[in-house]
């Protein structure tokens, strides 16, 4: 024998289904980025090094520490801002970030050497500074540089402290495509 619906529970019930569906989507929305990094279609280059080569010790922790010049070519159409975000894959324990920059025009082509452009944003590196920091591996040991360029299609907003790998998440979530040079630094 089956049970009685009653109308009070059957509206009940479809009430939350309709809310959960609601929530559901309003949720999935919000959510991270879920699908691969960007295309890397963005051309980025150096005058001071080529693609895998030695990164001029002038650059590092036992030169000037003063940031490499940088040059980009090919930005999709409606880029709002572009960051810049510069890596140690190798450096032991996790990856370092040695440089985050938000905030650079969409309408920029290159950095010169140590430039910050004006209304860009520098934020917490692995080091806790909010400035490049030079290459600085262990002696004796070469590491790989990574220098990403990202075209992003919002603004990303830097609060005052914040790790690293959030800022570079809130980079990749925004971004619509990138471009990356990578040298190597051995003292």
């Amino acid at each position: 024998m089956s049970q009685p619906v009653y109308p009070a529970r059957r509206s009940l019930a479809l009430v939350l289904i309709v809310l959960g569906g609601l929530v559901g989507s309003a949720c999935w929305r919000s959510a991270p980025r879920q699908d691969p990094l960007p295309p890397a279609t963005i051309k980025l280059t150096s005058e001071a090094f080529g693609e895998g080569a030695q990164i001029p010790e002038r650059f590092s922790c036992e030169g000037e520490n003063v940031s490499p010049p940088l040059a980009w070519s090919n930005l999709p159409d409606g880029a709002v801002e572009l960051a810049l975000v510069m890596t140690d894959p190798d450096a032991p324990g996790a990856t370092f970030y040695h440089w985050i920059m938000v905030g650079i025009p969409a309408s920029a082509t290159s950095l010169g050497e140590g430039e910050v452009p004006e209304g860009a944003v520098e934020a917490e590196s692995s080091s806790g500074k909010a400035s490049y920091i030079g290459m600085c591996p262990p002696d004796g040991s070469t590491h790989r540089y990574v220098f990403t360029i990202y075209a992003l299609n919002s603004r990303v907003e830097v609060p005052a402290v914040q790790p690293p790998e959030a800022t570079v998440a809130a980079i990749e979530d925004a971004a619509v495509a990138r471009g990356m040079l990578t040298g190597r630094f051995s003292r």
